[in-house]
């Protein structure tokens, strides 16, 4: 018996379109995804938690990627060396430079025409200072029994023995006696004056309370108090 032979039959037409159409629909996917266009995939695209630590390059992220809070300060750094001393700023006016007082209780009586200290302090003015001497001087005063027709009792402040401002010398009236002595004692009242000098050098400054009259009264002071400040200039 003659030996038979296998024939191979071509594939037809129909079956070539079959297998491509099964190959394209194969691959496909894969092709379309080598082939994506610039620019064509942005956030949309992304799949939550598709970017993983393994996806983004090391020290590519900035401070500015992440919310308020996410990244926390590190440690408190060592302190710093002590930077060099600032220059002094200008010198203010006004500051207290020294203070006096003298008070008496005892009363300090006079009818005399001339000047006579009734009390003193004394103020420190620190050296390279200028300054402006403020004194105050109050007392319980009674000026009376004029008989002169200009007759009142004085009180002029003085430093290092030149009166202060308002320099008036006996032109001024610290107390005036009453038109009528039948009740002098009724005439007893509080008075004080404030008197300033300027310019005032570094050292020691004696500030002085002297009293006097002018006519014929007697002058009387009780209670009395001086007291001085230098201010810086």
């Amino acid at each position: 018996m003659q030996g038979s032979k296998r024939r191979f039959h071509r594939p037809s037409p129909a079956m070539v379109v079959a297998l491509v159409a099964l190959f394209v629909a194969l691959s496909g996917t894969s092709y379309a995804m080598s082939q994506l266009a610039n620019n064509s995939v942005g956030t949309p695209q992304l799949k939550n938690n598709a970017v993983t630590t393994a996806k983004v390059k090391n020290g590519s992220l900035l401070s500015a990627d992440f919310k308020a809070g996410q990244l926390q300060p590190g440690p408190t750094g060592p302190a710093g060396a002590t930077g060099p001393k600032g220059d002094a700023g200008p010198s203010g006016t006004g500051a207290a430079l020294a203070f006096g007082a003298d008070v008496g209780d005892a009363p300090k009586v006079t009818t005399s025409t001339t000047l006579a200290t009734v009390g003193s302090t004394t103020l420190e003015v620190p050296t390279g200072a200028t300054a402006t001497i403020v004194a105050t001087f109050s007392a319980e005063s009674l000026c009376r029994n004029g008989t002169a027709a200009n007759t009142w009792c004085i009180v002029r402040l003085f430093v290092d023995g030149a009166e202060m401002n308002p320099e008036d010398g006996t032109n001024f009236a610290f107390d005036s006696p009453a038109a009528s002595t039948a009740l002098a004692s009724l005439d007893y009242e509080a008075h004080s004056i404030t008197r300033i000098r300027r310019s005032i050098g570094a050292g020691s400054h004696t500030i002085t309370a002297q009293y006097q009259v002018f006519g014929t009264p007697t002058f009387r002071l009780d209670d009395w108090s001086l007291v001085a400040v230098a201010y810086k200039q």
